[in-house]
């Protein structure tokens, strides 16, 4: 019976140890791991311009990289403590959700449905969905869509809305904004779709490709988090940040490097 009952004990102190072991690891998941470590990493697109975008150096620049390391020199007093790993519409939930990278900047809307995946800052950026054509196109608007060919990015709110705004339409999805991009200088589509800000940054350097007018959704971006309670703490750390930012002129100051529509 001895044997039996200090087994149970030992079984006790085991399990207890590996709880507590764990409930550390997971603590160390929060802002307490990044202060650590001494390093923030974030998820950043590369291939949308203005947001996040490669130079002719090869280095990854644009809105959404000024305001990471805003946050950087916030949280650990240096602008350069930032480690940038490029994500897609289409991968970068899984990036966050694995522990890859801490958060996401990364030109995401915040809608209800990603709400259930992942946690969202206080907005940061507004914008709205447009079409984008090649010079010469008598598509003027949303109107002239039925039966034509439209290109979106797999995993992007424009995705979702065209199907509603054109339902007529033939959709042709991709993974990156440069295959999108691509679709309508190749002419294997008639139109290209997605937020006006992020077209812009094409007309910027092709001035055979024409940006509409119309806007016909209000998007609003946001810094995405882990769906847990160990990022709590980051998150309203952030929070506060954006907040703080807000009452100066640094977002002005951004859009005047970064923006154009």
């Amino acid at each position: 019976m001895r044997k039996i009952i200090l087994g149970f004990l030992v079984l006790i102190f085991a399990v207890t140890t590996l709880t507590a072991c764990v409930n550390f690891n997971k603590e160390q998941e929060t802002l307490d791991k990044i202060k650590s470590r001494d390093k923030l990493i974030v998820g950043v697109k590369a291939d949308s311009k203005p947001f996040g975008y490669k130079n002719e150096k090869g280095e990854i620049v644009g809105y959404d990289v000024d305001l990471a390391k805003k946050i950087a020199e916030n949280i650990l007093g240096d602008p350069n403590k930032i480690e940038l790993v490029e994500v897609t519409s289409a991968n970068r939930i899984m990036k966050l959700t694995s522990g890859e990278v801490d958060l996401l900047i990364s030109s995401f809307t915040i809608n209800p449905q990603r709400k259930k995946a992942v946690d969202f800052s206080v907005p940061y950026f507004a914008t709205g969905q447009a079409l984008m054509v090649k010079k010469g196109s008598n598509i003027r608007s949303f109107v002239d869509l039925d039966d034509k060919s439209i290109g979106v990015v797999i995993g992007t709110t424009s995705e979702q809305n065209i199907k509603e705004l054109a339902p007529r339409s033939v959709i042709k999805s991709v993974k990156t904004y440069k295959e999108l991009y691509n679709l309508l200088k190749n002419g294997e589509v008639d139109v290209i779709t997605s937020d006006a800000a992020i077209l812009r940054g094409f007309e910027q350097d092709d001035k055979e490709v024409v940006l509409l007018s119309g806007r016909y959704t209000k998007e609003y971006y946001g810094i995405a988090f882990r769906k847990e309670e160990d990022s709590e703490s980051l998150e309203q750390a952030i929070n506060g940040i954006l907040k703080k930012l807000d009452t100066t002129n640094f977002f002005v100051q951004l859009g005047k490097t970064w923006v154009t529509d």
